[in-house]
């Protein structure tokens, strides 16, 4: 027993709502929804739902190499339009990450048919992301 997934990992996911139609004001907001008390009831972020996940959507699709939403040298491009500071999602006690799938962006396994998971995690980690 090293403590590890005794329980599912417990939150909210923006695909399920939002699909890739949403903004960093949109996952504020959610973020803020998660962790609200109403009437004196404990919030979701209270009774262990305390991860908020950003899904397809962030990604810069065309904003990269030949199309896709990674640099010339494989770092991964974020929509600035949708999302211009992503570590504002951070605090209220909440673990935030990314979920990494280019399939909505057609292009990217065309030009980077290995990925680029090293790059993908390094930005996960510099984002201060869980």
């Amino acid at each position: 027993d090293n403590g590890l997934a005794i329980t599912p990992p417990l939150g909210w996911r923006s695909w399920n709502y939002y699909g890739m139609r949403f903004t960093q004001q949109d996952m504020l907001q959610q973020a803020a929804a998660v962790t609200a008390r109403r009437g004196g009831r404990p919030s979701l972020r209270d009774v262990g739902y305390d991860h908020l996940g950003v899904d397809m959507g962030w990604e810069g699709c065309g904003r990269g190499l030949n199309g896709s939403f990674h640099s010339a040298d494989g770092w991964p491009i974020v929509d600035s339009d949708k999302f211009p500071n992503l570590t504002a999602l951070h605090g209220m006690g909440l673990k935030t990450g990314f979920y990494f799938n280019p399939c909505w962006c057609s292009v990217e396994w065309k030009v980077w048919p290995t990925g680029n998971t090293a790059k993908d995690a390094a930005t996960v980690l510099d984002l201060g992301f869980d």
